[in-house]
């Protein structure tokens, strides 16, 4: 080999040496920046249609990744700790089920111990607790992180929030469609029967609202049961329960020592002689019958 040739090889050896180590220089600056876009590679064209853009990134990995099924090049663009995030960093712990999250002005692990949602809260400035929201395993904010509390996952499409000592409701795409406002709310109650209607509790007192907070059935009534759609039956004292609509309409009056739940369109029910009744959903009763 000749001395020049041997010269040029030497100096293409610096050559690489210098650009591999500018390149560690270069990640070990910008971690942060590649650790979003090993993340959000994996993301489908409708994920990353949700999010915030950072144009220049966007337009460097479009063409990079363009032919790569179901994946994309996005890196978001700066999240604000309120109601307008959109989604946190970091990266699902598949092996740990939990979403690891270098912001520090968040939980930095957030577990979803089996489940398809996990709580996780956000911090001021001084490290002080400044509100709770939800994300799922892709690290989209399902609700935004402004409450004091709240129960984790969605029943018939809206998770229940906490501010004080109230309780509201958020919905899949994270607007808050019932202000905080109940002392109870329960949506397991109605979600086999009815879920377009929520039961609330508001002051010992108990009524129905539909999802967007609108009040159903008034919330005036000591004790109720959702037993049937447009049935529901009502308890007065001693221990009486009757049958109404959600107008309030009553179809029969209170008489039924116990709550049963309409099935193709009647009930069994007993009163206080200790018969057993067929009732219909008309307000029809035959004594002596029974539904089985």
């Amino acid at each position: 080999m000749s001395k020049k040739k041997a010269i040029i090889l030497a100096s293409l050896g610096v050559l690489v040496i210098f650009l591999v180590a500018s390149f560690f220089i270069k990640v070990k600056q910008n971690e942060t920046l590649l650790y979003k876009i090993y993340q959000y590679l994996t993301y489908s064209k409708e994920d990353w249609q949700q999010y915030k853009r950072d144009e220049e990134l966007i337009e460097m990995y479009e063409e990079m990744y363009k032919d790569r099924p179901g994946a994309v090049n996005i890196i978001p663009s700066s999240v604000e700790a309120d109601s307008k995030l959109d989604r946190l960093e970091g990266y699902y712990n598949q092996t740990e089920d939990m979403w690891e999250n270098p912001d520090p002005n968040y939980d930095t692990d957030i577990p979803f111990e089996g489940r398809e949602y996990a709580s996780f809260s956000r911090y001021d400035e001084n490290g002080e607790y400044a509100g709770m929201g939800l994300i799922d395993k892709k690290g989209r904010v399902r609700v935004p992180p402004v409450y004091d509390g709240l129960v984790v996952g969605f029943v018939n499409g809206l998770c229940r929030v906490i501010k004080g000592d109230k309780y509201g409701l958020v919905d899949e795409q994270g607007i808050e469609v019932v202000a905080p406002q109940y002392d109870i709310i329960d949506i397991e109650h109605t979600k086999d029967i009815d879920n377009n209607i929520v039961r609330v509790i508001n002051d010992g007192k108990e009524g129905f609202i539909d999802k967007q907070g609108k009040v159903v059935v008034a919330i005036k009534y000591s004790d109720l049961c959702l037993v049937g759609k447009n049935r529901i039956m009502f308890m007065k004292s001693p221990q009486r329960w009757g049958i109404m609509d959600y107008k309030g309409n009553i179809i029969c009056t209170a008489q039924f020592t116990h709550t049963n739940y309409f099935r193709n369109g009647k009930t069994t029910l007993q009163k206080a002689d200790g018969q057993n009744y067929t009732v219909y959903e008309d307000g029809r009763i035959e004594k002596g019958k029974t539904m089985y």
